[in-house]
């Protein structure tokens, strides 16, 4: 799902691009934010984002219970992170490719 939006301490935080179960969507039928993350929770890096900026994103998303953090830049490469830090590939989607083709838009 496209911009999440989740209830942070520090107000709502919107990733750029979530899995969530059945099962988390369900525990949020009307509510306009997560309360708890879903379980991959994606930011696709810019120009403008800084490395403080998304190790912060990464620790709240993971502190609201997300499992994984995908992280993309701009040439198309991705990272994997679960709680404890850095995996070479998702374990919840051990297939997804580690550089994906970004379309302009």
């Amino acid at each position: 799902m496209p911009e999440c939006p989740l209830e942070a301490s520090e107000g709502v935080k919107a990733m750029d691009a979530a899995w969530v179960s059945n099962k988390r969507r369900a525990s949020k039928p009307n509510d306009p934010a997560y309360l708890v993350a879903p379980e991959i929770c994606v930011e696709i890096l810019s120009p403008c984002n800084t490395t403080q900026e998304m190790e912060e994103r990464k620790a709240l998303f993971f502190e609201r219970g997300a499992i994984e953090f995908w992280q993309c830049d701009e040439s198309g490469r991705m990272k994997f992170f679960d709680a404890a830090g850095p995996i070479s590939k998702s374990n919840l989607c051990p297939r997804f490719p580690t550089k994906v083709q970004l379309k302009a838009g």
